[in-house]
């Protein structure tokens, strides 16, 4: 018996009817048919693929072990990142605490400054028919500027207390 014909009595079994075969499967029986025909038809090509199934190829990493790397590198990178904010952070707050009354002074200098800004405007509003608000954000942020810088100048000293001048 030729080897289409075990396959053929193998695939076509009393348990497998054709017609409970799905489309799927005949489509993979003409497939497989089709290259064992092409196998026994040129046997250079049988050989071929015989030697080469002696071979076994050298184990390569797999998808999970690159996958199982990159997380650990990922870990790394992240515990590098957490450690620099850290570092960054404190820092930071020193020279936040060590300059405190300066950026509250000027804080609080850009609020007032801003607010006295645009009060003016629209306190000027009725008598120049409106004209004036028209104007009102430059008198904010030029309010803020002013009052920032003075602000500033306030809470400079209260900063640096014992230091000799």
């Amino acid at each position: 018996m030729s080897l289409l014909g075990v396959f053929d009595r193998f695939f076509w079994s009393d348990s497998l009817l054709p017609d409970k075969l799905s489309v799927g499967t005949t489509l993979a029986h003409s497939a497989i048919r089709s290259v064992i025909m092409l196998l026994l038809r040129q046997p250079l090509s049988l050989l071929a693929m015989l030697a080469t199934l002696g071979f076994a190829a050298p184990a390569e990493a797999g998808w999970s072990d690159r996958l199982d790397e990159a997380v650990a590198e990922a870990r790394e990178t992240t515990d590098a990142l957490a450690a620099m904010a850290e570092q960054a952070i404190i820092l930071g707050g020193a020279v936040l605490y060590q300059n405190r009354h300066t950026i509250a002074g000027a804080s609080l200098g850009c609020a007032a400054g801003a607010g006295l800004g645009a009060l003016s405007t629209a306190a000027l509003a009725p008598a120049t028919g409106g004209a004036t608000l028209a104007g009102a954000g430059y008198a904010a942020l030029f309010g803020c500027g002013a009052g920032a810088v003075a602000g500033a100048q306030i809470g400079y000293p209260l900063d640096h207390v014992f230091e000799e001048e």
